[in-house]
């Protein structure tokens, strides 16, 4: 027989009891099932769903303007190079494998003076995207991060953003 997950309430336990007494609310499922682990994780860490709010989505619908549909990018405006180091004349290359959801680590390498090598390490930033205390940056908080099952993710900040 499978071994099956129960969903329990917690009532009482007692000094003399080995274990807790409850009762079983009904079963989530099979062990092992891939949707039924999803669910026993979620519960189990006390992960939120990340369903982003409608607050969280209006957060980032002001930059779409900005992107561009037919190239899927975004469109940096002139005043954010005034800001960043501008890294586009480099070579810089994904170190993300190739069954990575998102291509968000790279690095470069550049023969400098002296027989010296530079490698600089390229980490995504979407700070941008989240202004302090909007409904985008309290639902990250509350996530902390993004969750990566076998067959989904659940991400951290809305899909859009990275």
């Amino acid at each position: 027989p499978r071994l099956k997950y129960y969903k329990f309430k917690y009532a009482d336990w007692k000094a003399n009891y080995f274990l807790p007494t409850g009762i079983i609310l009904g079963c989530i499922g099979n062990a092992g099932d891939v949707v039924v682990e999803e669910h026993r994780l979620l519960a189990q860490f006390a992960l939120k769903g990340h369903q982003e709010s409608k607050e969280s989505l209006e957060c980032v619908s002001k930059f779409m303007e900005r992107f561009d549909e037919e190239k899927k990018i975004y469109i940096i405006p002139p005043e954010e190079f005034t800001k960043r180091l501008d890294f586009r004349e480099k070579r810089i290359f994904t170190v993300d494998p190739e069954t990575a959801r998102d291509l968000d680590d790279a690095i470069h390498i550049e023969k400098i003076k002296n027989g010296l090598y530079e490698v600089g390490v390229h980490i995504a930033d979407v700070s941008y995207f989240v202004e302090e205390n909007t409904a985008i940056d309290k639902e990250a908080q509350g996530k902390a991060t993004s969750v990566y099952f076998v067959h989904k993710v659940l991400p951290m900040l809305p899909r859009i953003v990275t």
